[in-house]
């Protein structure tokens, strides 16, 4: 048990006694009454090992799947194992829907020998961290580019901006098109057609299985 713990033994010990009353148990461990008549109860059914905490041994609620690490790094060496950890979040989160911080990725890549860790501790480190930092930038930019000339391109072909509620057969098609090509980002689609990544992928699905029809 931790200190805090045994400490909570102690009040909880001295209250069961009758020496104290719950107030004055609650006002010792700064808890509420109701939070002392549980640990009472909890206490007289199953002993001193019922004020362990419950959270003892659980993994943090922060720490993610091995599943989701795993499929981070598969998709990676299949497509992307020359990319540096900031375009790899960009692409695994654009179109994997993978939700995670470059720290992260960045570690993972490390320990999986995806690529080796930058040592900026000497001049050579230096001078390749600025190399690599300059390469992904003029990705982003590279990235940016195509997505303003396809932005371009579909106001070109009256595609417009704003919220829609309903997206016309036409409409859906030009998604599906643009969906399948690398004239938009996912999120820029989202933009253009006023809808959510999740209905944009919906809709890509049901226009495969021939489940859409017209919308008027």
């Amino acid at each position: 048990m931790s200190n805090k713990e045994l400490d909570r033994l102690a009040v909880i010990e001295t209250l069961d006694s009758g020496t104290i009353k719950q107030k004055h148990a609650a006002g010792q461990l700064g808890l509420g009454i109701r939070q002392i008549r549980r640990l009472m109860k909890r206490y007289r059914q199953n002993g001193a090992a019922a004020l362990i905490s419950r959270r003892r041994r659980r993994p943090s609620n922060r720490c993610l799947a091995e599943s989701v690490r795993t499929k981070a790094l598969d998709l990676i060496r299949k497509h992307y194992h020359d990319f540096g950890p900031t375009f790899a979040h960009e692409k695994l989160s654009e179109n994997h829907d993978l939700k995670l911080s470059v720290e992260t990725l960045r570690q993972w890549m490390i320990a999986d020998r995806i690529i080796v860790a930058e040592h900026t501790t000497t001049i050579y480190g230096r001078l390749q961290f600025n190399i690599l930092a300059s390469i992904g930038e003029f990705e982003r930019g590279i990235i940016r580019v195509r997505s303003r000339e396809g932005r371009e391109r579909a106001i070109a072909r009256g595609v417009k901006f704003g919220i829609r509620a309903k997206l016309s057969s036409d409409e859906i098609s030009e998604m599906v098109r643009l969906f399948e090509t690398d004239e938009l980002s996912k999120r820029d689609i989202c933009e253009i057609f006023g809808i959510s990544r999740s209905s944009v992928y919906r809709l890509y699905a049901e226009y495969k299985q021939g489940q859409i029809g017209i919308c008027q």
